[in-house]
């Protein structure tokens, strides 16, 4: 009886390991693709801020020559 109560525990534990082996492999996985999807949200970021910038930048030369032109029609 002893020895069935202790195979049967010895059952458990080896459940137990490989089930907490299983969740351990799926965290590591987890893991991977939480790293690279913070990697490519790190990329989006840099592009869109390249893109904000990019964009003020246009609006600033759209101002300077619409005031440039607006010199040049008083002008006339």
């Amino acid at each position: 009886s002893q020895l069935a109560a202790g195979h049967e525990k010895l059952q458990q534990l080896t459940h137990w390991r490989n089930e907490c082996e299983l969740l351990n492999q799926e965290l590591r996985a987890q893991r991977e693709v939480n790293s690279a999807q913070e990697a490519e949200l790190r990329e989006v970021t840099i592009r869109l801020e390249e893109t904000r910038m990019a964009a003020e930048e246009k609006q600033r030369l759209l101002i300077n020559s619409e005031q440039r032109l607006t010199t040049q029609f008083e002008n006339l």
